[in-house]
């Protein structure tokens, strides 16, 4: 945190504590991921109407330049890439609700609503053939990603799984509930 705002800070493994700002600006910003080729990290960034938006930094450069990925015209957070780097999943409440979407990645294309009732946490399978994400009534749902023509996948109907033992979600919504291993 400085000037009471959070940053993005860079460490080295090998010499922790001399940790560098990334850059600044007047928002807060939290960075739920990384593609798995480590060059994009993708973050939470809160702008003065304290409605987030889905940024990205490319990290392959010397001196990263962030550049917005969803707009913050309504409260869209959460981004994860694909483990594959082709899709990018997020929550958005654009429809009036938290829904999850997906869109091509890096270069976004044609948005898909995922969640047809509401949802939030999506988190993506190792081989990216699957998105799972919890429903409002705490039920993890899982849908199938297939590659479709051009940028828009084909996603199966949601399956339910299992209830996640987390109370009451929107009290649990800062806290990440699972992982996907498999």
């Amino acid at each position: 945190m400085r000037d009471g705002l959070q940053q993005l800070f860079l460490s080295d493994v090998d010499r922790p504590g001399e940790a560098r700002l990334l850059f600044h600006d007047n928002a807060n910003k939290a960075p739920p991921d990384w593609s798995t080729d480590g060059r994009y990290l993708i973050y939470d960034h809160g702008g003065p109407s304290r409605l987030s938006g889905v940024w990205m930094l490319p990290m392959t450069e010397d001196d990263p330049s962030p550049a917005a990925l969803i707009s913050a015209a309504f409260d869209q957070f959460d981004g994860h890439v694909s483990p594959d780097g082709r899709w990018i999943s997020y929550t958005s409440n654009e429809s009036g609700s938290y829904q999850i979407h997906i869109q091509s990645f890096p270069r976004l294309g044609a948005r898909r609503q995922v969640s047809p009732s509401g949802g939030y946490q999506a988190r993506w399978r190792s081989d990216s053939e699957e998105l799972f994400y919890i429903a409002p009534d705490g039920m993890l749902m899982a849908v199938s990603i297939e590659r479709g023509s051009g940028d828009s996948p084909k996603l199966s109907k949601p399956e339910p799984l299992f209830r996640m033992p987390i109370g009451d979600l929107q009290n649990a919504l800062n806290v990440s509930w699972y992982s996907p291993a498999a």
